[in-house]
């Protein structure tokens, strides 16, 4: 009986201290997966990345030709251009008539242009500073910046996992876009496009030109053009159109020039042949 229990005790005595080192080694095995996951997240530091928008709204003296330089410039920067678009806004029209056949046109109008450009993200503050050195007056200039590195993270763990997202991502213009459930290639289509609106800036400019007058001479098409133009206006008609017929007058005199020496010389035959028959009557 004393050497069962002594036994028993020896046993005891061993299954504690296999225990106690399973123990042991379940202690070092999570301090040491601690320690690297600290360790992983301290060589992994964190990125931070923006999707960087940009307008302008500026006056310009030519607005066709610093659309031009613009584009150029966008394109020397290896950026495209998404939209460029200039238009001619008539104010207003005076019409003054000249004669029965034509009137005197004023246009009143101004230029604009409407310009979209995306251009690589290291180079928007250059472009920027090139644009606004062709304005005369620049009205707004607002630069937007968005930060995506959290969402570009979660997307690409996402897709690195397979799994669904339940949370919100950010789209190319930056603003919030629900997702419930998205497939795995919609997945990795977001995170292009985020990636993609990180490298290169969207930049949208309005240009304005001051007021400018075109001056035309366009038909009169108009029938009672005498009863509604002024007397000073139809005497002054009246001057250029007496002024008119001299002049056909005069033209048509050089025209006839050889009448005047061929009359002088008719005359001074007829005039011989006078004084010649005088003579033959007068010996007779």
């Amino acid at each position: 009986m004393k050497k069962v229990n002594i036994g028993i005790f020896v046993c005891a005595i061993i299954l504690a201290i296999v225990s106690c080192q399973q123990n042991n080694k379940e202690t070092f095995a999570g301090q040491k997966s601690e320690k690297n996951f600290l360790s992983t997240e301290k060589e992994e530091p964190h990125e931070r990345q923006f999707i960087h928008t940009a307008s302008m709204n500026m006056a310009v003296k030519n607005c066709l030709q610093s659309t031009n330089f613009i584009e150029q410039n966008a394109i020397a920067n290896k950026g495209f251009i998404l939209k460029s678009e200039v238009t001619k806004n008539i104010n207003k029209e005076i019409e003054s008539v000249i004669n029965t056949d034509s009137v005197k046109r004023l246009t009143y109008y101004n230029m604009a242009a409407n310009i979209v450009v995306r251009v690589p993200d290291t180079s928007l503050q250059s472009f920027l500073s090139y644009t606004q050195t062709l304005a005369t007056n620049v009205k707004t200039r607002l630069i937007n910046a968005s930060d995506v590195s959290f969402e570009l993270k979660l997307n690409q763990m996402n897709i690195a996992s397979g799994t669904r997202k339940s949370k919100s991502t950010v789209n190319i213009s930056g603003g919030l876009v629900s997702e419930n459930a998205l497939t795995q290639n919609e997945r990795i289509v977001e995170n292009l496009k985020m990636k993609d609106a990180v490298s290169f800036s969207t930049i949208s400019i309005r240009l304005e030109q001051p007021e400018e007058i075109d001056k035309n001479v366009v038909v009169n098409n108009d029938a009672n053009w005498a009863q509604e133009t002024s007397l000073a206006n139809k005497a002054w008609f009246s001057l250029q159109k007496g002024f008119y017929y001299l002049m056909s007058f005069l033209v048509f005199l050089l025209q006839i020039w050889w009448v005047v020496p061929l009359f002088f010389l008719s005359k001074f035959i007829l005039g011989k042949g006078r004084k010649l028959g005088w003579r033959m009557k007068k010996v007779m």
